[in-house]
């Protein structure tokens, strides 16, 4: 697989943060990186942590690089989450829509999102909460897998550690 410059300039700024996916197959790229969103924040307790509320997903990038256009399709999505506290792994599933990609278009969607809550401090947010270990996403155009990107590696034995997870309200 060759990488393009603007896809080597575009991981280099992307890696700051998250799991970051980049995969050509098929006439389309999808560039994948895990996100968290802050939510809100509570009133400091007595030790100066504060409640967070964050919203953990996947920012999803896909491309038509191919020579004809792409009909709509489907995206099918797994996420496994670390629960801080007790480190369990919790499995996250749903599906979206790719709307149809007529070529040299792309497209930007926000999917798997998963309302959370920890603790953070001034400086430290993130410490205190769970976290994005691994991802599968699968795009679907006309019933046919158009292209799968997993990360790690290692994703298969990750989820198979993982259990479902309870979900008890959705996020817009």
């Amino acid at each position: 697989m060759k990488m393009r410059w603007g896809m080597l300039i575009l991981s280099a700024f992307m890696l700051g943060g998250g799991l970051l996916k980049a995969k050509d197959q098929n006439g389309l790229t999808v560039i994948l990186k895990d996100t968290k969103k802050a939510a809100g924040r509570g009133v400091p307790d007595l030790e100066g942590w504060d409640k967070v509320k964050y919203v953990l997903a996947l920012d999803m990038k896909v491309k038509n690089i191919s020579s004809r256009d792409f009909p709509q399709g489907a995206v099918a999505f797994t996420v496994i989450v670390k629960e801080w506290g007790t480190e369990k792994l919790l499995r996250y599933t749903g599906t979206d829509e790719v709307p149809p990609l007529p070529v040299g278009q792309s497209v930007e969607r926000v999917i798997g999102k998963i309302p959370g809550s920890g603790y953070g401090e001034a400086g430290n947010d993130f410490e205190y909460q769970n976290s994005i270990e691994g991802y599968r996403v699968v795009l679907s155009h006309g019933g046919k897998e158009t292209i799968e990107v997993e990360k790690p590696s290692s994703f298969k034995k990750l989820n198979g550690q993982a259990q479902d997870a309870k979900v008890r309200k959705k996020v817009k």
